[in-house]
């Protein structure tokens, strides 16, 4: 796949990558942990990277594949609580989004958390499937429409 990584401050957390010719972008979350103390930080970071490299109005026209698969579990409420609060917007930011989970029980928490989204989205844990869905995701379709 021609991805190109594009360059933030917080790749030992998240990579992010883009195919301009599938109008793809791709967010892979690392094995390293992160603490409620240090998240902050940490993502707000990587909001203003984002902004730089993947701006607002570019993502609204892109579709997602989300790889969530070697993060971490968030045990601690008050992270997980961090972590929906910044990375919400940022994925509703995009035309579309495929999340790439491992578990069943992160199938079904993210399901549920995507019926509330403003945008198409699904779960996966192949992540050829999830490509494919993307790819098939009409950018006419309205953003609030649901598969």
């Amino acid at each position: 796949m021609p991805w190109s990584e594009l360059p933030h401050r917080g790749t030992l957390y998240m990579q992010v990558a883009f195919d301009s010719a599938r109008r793809l972008a791709r967010f892979r979350r690392s094995d390293r942990a992160l603490t409620a103390g240090s998240a902050d930080g940490i993502l707000a970071q990587f909001t203003e990277d984002l902004d730089r490299v993947l701006p607002k109005s570019e993502r609204a026209k892109l579709r997602l594949l989300a790889d969530t698969r070697e993060a971490p579990r968030a045990a601690d409420p008050e992270l997980e609580g961090k972590l929906l609060t910044i990375m919400t917007p940022i994925m509703t930011s995009f035309d579309c989004v495929a999340v790439l989970l491992r578990t069943p029980i992160g199938l079904l928490q993210m399901r549920r958390l995507m019926r509330t989204w403003p945008i198409r989205g699904e779960v996966f844990e192949d992540e050829s499937e999830a490509i494919l869905w993307l790819l098939r995701q009409d950018a006419s379709t309205p953003r609030s429409g649901r598969d």
